[in-house]
């Protein structure tokens, strides 16, 4: 399932929400669950995918690569969320997920995050970190679905908020083949090898402070940059040259090894180690799809054009292609009419409202009904998303 047309919903009035997608009928759609099982670190933005079993995003016993290294140190995931992204045409990556915002350790799952921090923004064109609107709280267990493709594997990365360099995550696991299988992988963090441990303050990034339901040390205040006083990798280098500042690069960058853990012997407070021999986290996935009901929607993913089968306006019946804009908006490329209906369930524009309604659209394994307004010069806005009902005989 390649996620290439994505948008965003608001649930809410501030409220906002991971990616959402225009699919094409994925070969197989997984529900993944992700749980903090520390109870002093926050993790960073998590970056999941699906892939090949030749792509590695990490890997223990190696040297870190650029993306890797930029969780590690910042905990940004746009470098490795744009990576993953850039091999979905390729057909390397099957989808991407990039979570909106960080995750709390267990047993602070009403971590703040206030109004101003950063929020990753995976939904426009140029993914990023960007300020939110409003304050939100963080979770220790987040939830979110994947498709995939036969002999795929899955892989999830994300740094340990209270570290120099520590990452978590999975590389490249097995997921479940059946419909309704389940496949549960417990996860452990690894130290990068791209930066002293130094556990100082100003060596850690700023949501340390927040994000620990013991007393941090951290920098009380987040920035919507790094907060790291090391320069971070930048995609045109590669290890061991990642870092500028020689008193806090690791003089010679090793692989990633096992295991990292807090001494305490600075800002860090010690009882925020943890067992070296129990995992940080557990993961589960559920394959969850099942009967697809035809959406009246295809995707061109060369053009970046929705093509619509069939649309009803009054008693009349037209085939219908809309441009990909970027922030829910798409523009009418042709409108060619047709001599008789062509689907099941076309998709209705009402002449008086504006509103085009297209009854199925898949979204994971799941249907919704997509309702657009026409702006004006047929330029269209996503206006909601709305759970299928009988009237659409789902």
């Amino acid at each position: 399932m390649l996620k290439k047309v994505l948008f965003s919903v608001l649930l809410g009035a501030n409220a906002l929400t991971p990616a959402l997608a225009w699919n094409t009928k994925p070969t197989g759609t997984y529900s993944v669950t992700v749980t903090n099982q520390t109870y002093g670190h926050g993790f960073s933005f998590p970056v999941a995918a699906t892939h090949s079993s030749a792509l590695h995003v990490f890997q223990v016993g190696q040297l870190a690569s650029v993306q890797a290294a930029n969780v590690a140190q910042t905990g940004s995931p746009v470098s490795t969320f744009n990576f993953l992204a850039g091999k979905l045409s390729s057909g390397e990556v099957t989808d991407v997920y990039g979570h909106p915002f960080p995750m709390a350790a267990r047993g602070a799952s009403t971590a703040p995050w206030p109004a101003g921090l950063p929020f990753f923004d995976a939904l426009s064109s140029t993914p990023g970190l960007k300020p939110t609107t409003t304050g939100q709280t963080l979770l220790s267990s987040i939830n979110f679905t994947l498709g995939a493709n036969p002999s795929d594997r899955l892989s999830l990365i994300m740094m340990m908020m209270c570290t120099n360099d520590g990452l978590a995550g999975l590389d490249s696991v097995a997921l479940p083949e059946q419909y309704g299988e389940t496949k549960i992988y417990n996860f452990y963090a690894y130290d990068a090898g791209v930066e002293q441990n130094t556990e100082l303050s100003a060596d850690i990034v700023d949501p340390c402070g927040l994000m620990a339901p013991r007393a941090a040390n951290g920098d009380p205040q987040v920035s919507t940059t790094d907060g790291n006083r090391n320069s971070p990798p930048t995609a045109s280098q590669t290890p061991p040259t990642t870092n500028t500042d020689a008193s806090i690069q690791t003089s010679n960058p090793i692989a990633l090894f096992s295991s990292p853990t807090i001494g305490g012997k600075a800002d860090i407070p010690a009882n925020f180690a943890w067992n070296t021999n129990l995992p940080v986290g557990v993961v589960t996935i559920t394959r969850i799809d099942g009967p697809r009901v035809d959406a009246n929607l295809t995707h061109d993913s060369t053009n970046q054009n929705i093509h619509l089968a069939d649309v009803q306006v009054l008693d009349r019946h037209y085939k219908v292609q809309l441009k990909t804009q970027g922030d829910k908006l798409y523009s009418l490329v042709s409108a060619d009419e047709l001599t008789k209906q062509a689907h099941s369930k076309p998709a209705q524009y009402d002449t008086n409202t504006a509103l085009l309604t297209i009854p199925s659209v898949e979204i994971g394994a799941r249907q919704y009904r997509a309702v657009l307004k026409n702006l004006g010069n047929f330029v269209f806005r996503l206006e909601r998303l709305e759970e299928p009902d009988t009237a659409f005989g789902l």
